[in-house]
């Protein structure tokens, strides 16, 4: 699955005597999981809802109004720690990263004012660790396909430079996490994020 989204990106690409101008965006978000499982109502899972993310865009926009690009995405580092007389009991972490391809379409609402919405389709890297004081530390990784739709608002400052503001909602394939050992009972899965976000963005 990773060589077919590599290809598709690679593919993408290769289309670049198409466009017009050359897309890089840095975005931030914030936003909260969807969260399923056993222990899913647990209060640790409901402190582990919160997520933010960094993302990075390198793509080109074609003459027709649409845009493609490829992206990586670090989808935020959230630990939640539990202590008792400023000692650790319990301590849960959950880090995941993302990356692949996507597109969008524009449609002008002003010569400076656009909406825009758009898929993304990549694979994520997911890695859920937990400890608890007297135990070994234990950890659970998903590889799998996320897929993603967005909708969202621009405003174009120069003729390069503008920003954007939108929400994506993302669907992970089999992001479950499964810890029954070494003492622990753990059934969490991740499977969904609801995020806001602001994207900067510059053309050339």
């Amino acid at each position: 699955m990773k060589k077919i989204v590599l290809g598709a990106i690679a593919a993408l690409f290769s289309i670049s005597s198409y466009a017009n101008d050359t897309y890089i965006a840095v975005e931030l978000g914030g936003g909260s999981y969807n969260i399923s499982g056993e222990d899913s109502n647990a209060k640790f899972a409901r402190d582990l809802e919160d997520v933010g993310f960094l993302n990075i865009k390198l793509g080109q926009s074609l003459n027709e109004g649409f845009r493609y690009y490829g992206y990586i995405q670090h989808g935020g580092d959230t630990t939640v720690k539990y202590t008792y007389n400023n000692v650790d009991v319990f301590d849960y972490n959950l880090t995941t990263y993302e990356f692949g391809l996507g597109g969008d379409y524009i449609h002008d609402i002003t010569d400076k004012f656009y909406a825009l919405g758009g898929v993304n389709l990549g694979l994520y890297k997911s890695n859920f660790e937990i400890s608890f004081i007297g135990l070994p530390t234990e950890d659970s990784s998903n590889t799998g396909m996320a897929a993603g739709l967005n909708l969202g608002l621009g405003y174009s400052f120069t003729e390069h430079f503008g920003i954007e503001l939108g929400y994506r909602h993302t669907r992970f394939s089999s992001n479950k996490h499964e810890i029954k050992k070494s003492g622990y009972d753990v059934d969490l899965s991740f499977d969904a994020t609801n995020m806001a976000y602001l994207n900067l963005n510059y053309t050339f």
